[in-house]
């Protein structure tokens, strides 16, 4: 079984954070596929790939909750 290594990268809108990834791609998966059937287990494969490599960080995340929700529970009380 050939496999064939595509390089993807995170697009976040920042110029110069990327970092090229690879997937490695087994080429048998696709034998019985027509080309956009194809191009679709491609896309799911990179997908797949991003979501087990790239995560989120927010240093202050408990802190931004109880903010969010002082905030929505004043506007709430001014409201009613």
């Amino acid at each position: 079984m050939k496999k064939i290594t595509v390089i993807w990268t995170a697009v976040d809108g920042y110029v110069g954070g990327a970092s090229p990834q690879g997937v490695k791609i087994d080429v048998s998966d696709f034998a019985d596929l027509d080309r956009d059937d194809a191009a679709s287990l491609l896309k799911d494969c990179i997908q797949e790939d991003f979501e087990q490599k790239v995560s989120w960080e927010c240093e202050d995340f408990e802190e931004y909750v109880d903010k969010i929700m002082a905030e929505a529970k004043a506007e709430s009380e001014q409201v009613s």
